[in-house]
């Protein structure tokens, strides 16, 4: 009941902010303002004076309703240019840092080319895969070995794989960290090429241009 409710209590700043007549808008549709629970993600093209003046409508918005937009965990990244060096943003009377990446939804975007920091999702892929390995045993059964590793460990790899956009390093990474598992499992030679799968990561095309944006948290 708690996600309904907080949903109709800000529902009327999404308004707020689609009257403000900034933001970034796809046709006729306003999307400069992402809302996931508690989560709000603010993008402005290629304007700074537009994201702050969205910024105090948060604000306005928040002192009005009893809404506290903390600063400390509010991070402003760039994305198709350089951080702007003569502007900086603020909530109220305190200003906000540019941060290299962002994270939001479980996915880490690199700032400048929007690209997705996967370096997290290869780790978990090893965490999950040597706990299922020493479960397992010395003389474990291959295909369950391999059921699991596909049940367990994939997801976690592949997690949002829909919003990719990686360089051809990171792609790599992602067939070798596979790669190693099955590996592992079969007892192959490193010079061997299980061949499991293999990822087509198209670039993601509206990060392209120039934008900015502020992701903020009600987090207490």
């Amino acid at each position: 009941m708690s996600p309904i409710l907080f949903s109709i209590y800000v529902d009327d700043l999404i308004g707020e902010l689609r009257n403000s007549g900034y933001g970034i808008y796809i046709g006729r549709l306003f999307v400069g303002c992402i809302l996931y629970a508690d989560d709000i993600l603010l993008l402005s093209y290629c304007s700074c004076y537009g994201l702050q003046s969205m910024l105090n409508v948060c604000v306005e918005f928040g002192s009005k309703w009893d809404i506290l937009f903390k600063s400390a965990k509010t991070q402003c990244v760039t994305f198709g240019g350089n951080s702007p060096k003569r502007f900086s943003l603020a909530i109220g009377a305190k200003q906000l840092s540019c941060c290299t990446k962002l994270k939001y939804l479980g996915c880490i975007f690199l700032d400048g080319s929007c690209e997705i920091d996967i370096s997290p999702s290869v780790g978990k892929l090893y965490a999950k895969f040597n706990n299922i390995m020493a479960v397992l045993g010395k003389y474990n059964n291959e295909m369950a070995a391999v059921h699991l590793t596909n049940s367990y460990c994939l997801p976690s790899l592949v997690y949002a794989c829909e919003i990719w956009s990686l360089r051809k390093s990171s792609a790599h990474s992602v067939r070798v960290a596979l790669n190693n598992s099955f590996r592992s499992i079969f007892n192959c030679c490193w010079q061997e090429n299980p061949k499991v799968c293999c990822f087509i990561v198209e670039p993601c095309q509206f990060c392209t241009q120039l934008t900015s944006v502020v992701y903020c948290s009600t987090r207490s």
